[in-house]
């Protein structure tokens, strides 16, 4: 299996069609995956080569972790695993990024 990695930010990886990455809060790590087509969708052109994928997600990281947040706020309590972030959810920029609120669960 190839995953490939980038400086596109401390854990951020290519696999398959997806950026595997993580988000912390304090000691708790939540992981957390966003589509190819999202990133594509999100970016400016339609970067296609993992290292192109990992370039335009590190453009797009903090919008992204915005997301994923909001994600993780809104699970129920005990819910665990990837937090998967898709093209539709990047179509709103609602920006309450705010890693505090999260619940204290770790994933994986």
């Amino acid at each position: 299996m190839r995953v490939i990695t980038s400086a596109s930010g401390p854990g951020a990886r290519f696999r398959h069609d997806r950026v595997l990455f993580e988000v912390t809060e304090g000691t708790t790590t939540f992981a957390c995956s966003v589509s190819k087509a999202a990133i594509q969708d999100a970016s400016d052109g339609r970067p296609n080569l993992p290292d192109a994928v990992l370039a335009a997600f590190a453009t797009l990281r903090r919008r992204i972790e915005v997301v994923a947040w909001a994600k993780i706020r809104a699970r129920p309590d005990g819910a665990e695993g990837v937090v998967h972030v898709w093209s539709g959810d990047l179509d709103d920029d609602d920006p309450e990024p705010q890693p505090e609120q999260a619940r204290g669960r770790r994933t994986g």
